[in-house]
């Protein structure tokens, strides 16, 4: 993907706040127990969006400051968290203090930065000893219809980020990785809305969109795996 593209797919979000709040699922408590441990009294969620992983944690903390570029994502935000800061920025250009925070995550938001900029950032933020979380949801394409389902939207294999975890440079230290395979049961409506929640269709036209959402659901009706459920298994992989 061109830097152009990437930023088109990324500002697409932005459109699309209230769509991506009713569709995205949430992430397994295990992961949050995995990536915040210790009880980290002040936490930077970094490209928050609208607060998915924030609310798994927001009770545990004496301060959460949700950071996103996009202003409509962190309204959101803000509607379930009210007691959540919100700062609107890049990853690449806090305007944060330095040596504010004991912890720092990123949800299914790393990819859009910057890494070394990024990294070099939340360094300087964060106290000594401070760690960062990474943590993306990816739809399981082992399971058949949901490979087919990946075909038909026209999106990369998560095998990518699962089998080459990002690593943070200089001064962070080794990268820990944890795997967590689950599920998230959707209905028709539901999962059709998470389709439309991806980037790469938000920005197609109204013709592609409708184009994408038949074959999906001609697929859902054909395959043994979804045929007839009302409620539809969706394996992840975080």
């Amino acid at each position: 993907m061109t830097t152009s593209n990437a930023a088109q797919h990324a500002a697409s979000f932005d459109s699309a706040a209230e769509l991506y709040e009713r569709a995205r699922p949430s992430y397994p408590a295990e992961a949050v127990d995995w990536l915040l441990p210790g009880n980290p009294r002040e936490v930077l969620d970094l490209g928050a969006g609208t607060g998915k992983f924030s609310r798994l944690f927001s009770d545990r903390v004496s301060r959460l400051v949700a950071v996103d570029p996009s202003v409509r994502m962190l309204d959101q935000l803000s509607l379930m968290l009210p007691s959540a800061e919100t700062v609107v920025a890049s990853a690449e250009n806090l305007p944060l203090p330095d040596d504010s925070f004991d912890a720092a995550v990123c949800a299914q938001a790393w990819h859009w930065v910057e890494a070394t900029t990024a990294a070099h950032e939340l360094a300087r933020v964060l106290r000594p000893g401070g760690t960062v979380g990474i943590v993306w949801n990816s739809r399981d394409d082992r399971v058949d219809w949901v490979a087919r389902m990946a075909e038909i939207i026209n999106e990369a294999s998560p095998e990518g980020i699962l089998a080459h975890p990002p690593t943070l440079p200089e001064p962070f230290g080794a990268t820990e990785f944890l795997e967590l395979d689950w599920q998230c049961a959707l209905t028709r409506p539901e999962l059709r809305a998470l389709v439309a929640s991806r980037s790469h269709f938000i920005i197609q036209d109204a013709a592609e969109q409708h184009r994408v959402l038949a074959a999906l659901d001609a697929m859902l009706d054909a395959h043994p795996q979804t045929a007839g459920l009302e409620q539809i298994p969706v394996p992840y992989r975080t």
